[in-house]
C-alpha cells in the first residue's frame, strides 16, 4: 500500500473510531449528524471532520504527509503550505490558502470541498 493510501486509511479509521466512540459514550446516535455519517466535534478530533459524507482535512492540523492526500498537492506545496501556517499563525479561513505560492484561485477552488480551516493540532 502507497504512503498516501495508508495516510488516507488512517484518516478514515481515525473518523469511523471517534464517531463510534461517541455513540457508545452517549449511548445514542447523538455523535451521527443528519446525514448518517459520525459528527465529529473539534474536541474530539482536530484532523479530520466529515461533512456531508465527505472527509475534510483541517489544513491548521494537517502535517505534510496529510495534506499529500489532497487532489493536485505534492511535496513542495504541502511543505509550504506548513511552513506558511508556521510563520503567520494558522489560516483564518480556506481563501487565506492562496497566500500560500504555488495555491492559486483555481487550485483552491479544486479543493474546497475537501479541507476547512479547524483549531491548529
Amino acid at each position: 500500500m502507497d504512503k498516501r493510501l495508508a495516510a488516507l486509511f488512517t484518516v478514515l479509521t481515525l473518523a469511523f473510531m471517534l464517531g463510534a466512540s461517541a455513540i457508545a459514550r452517549h449511548g445514542t446516535a447523538s455523535g451521527v449528524s443528519s446525514s448518517g455519517y459520525p459528527a465529529l466535534s473539534s474536541a474530539e478530533n482536530t484532523l479530520c471532520r466529515v461533512e456531508h459524507g465527505a472527509v475534510q482535512i483541517n489544513v491548521n492540523a494537517a502535517d505534510e504527509e496529510t495534506l499529500m492526500l489532497l487532489p493536485g498537492v505534492g511535496e513542495k506545496l504541502a511543505a509550504r503550505i506548513v511552513a506558511y501556517r508556521e510563520a503567520h499563525g494558522a489560516f483564518e479561513g480556506v481563501e487565506e490558502l492562496t497566500n500560500v505560492e504555488g495555491l492559486g484561485a483555481g487550485k483552491l477552488s479544486a479543493l474546497r470541498d475537501e479541507i476547512y480551516c479547524g483549531p491548529a493540532g
